[in-house]
């Protein structure tokens, strides 16, 4: 799997979101947030010790490349159309 700078970047904000919900514990976050955390979990574990983070970082690009973030987070957040903001045509 390749990944473009920017989608790379993408995945390490997943990860890194994932390791602060799992630092701030026993916090708990929205239901569907706490499912997004679990999901990546369930395939990237937590970093406790240094690693080369290649691994986790094409984990994450799967999941995205699978839809699954799509899927969940599609109605979390107002389309460009409902929000009154400008769209770029493509």
């Amino acid at each position: 799997l390749r990944l473009l700078h920017g989608e790379s970047d993408l995945m390490c904000e997943l990860l890194g979101a994932a390791q602060g919900i799992e630092l701030r514990r026993p916090l708990k976050s929205s239901k569907a947030i706490e499912e997004i955390f679990a999901f990546i979990r369930g395939k990237v574990q937590f970093v406790d010790a240094d690693r080369y983070m290649a691994p986790d970082i094409n984990a994450v690009a799967k999941m995205v490349d699978d839809g699954y973030f799509t899927d969940k987070v599609g109605g979390l957040l107002p389309s460009s159309s409902d929000s009154g903001l400008p769209t770029l045509a493509v």
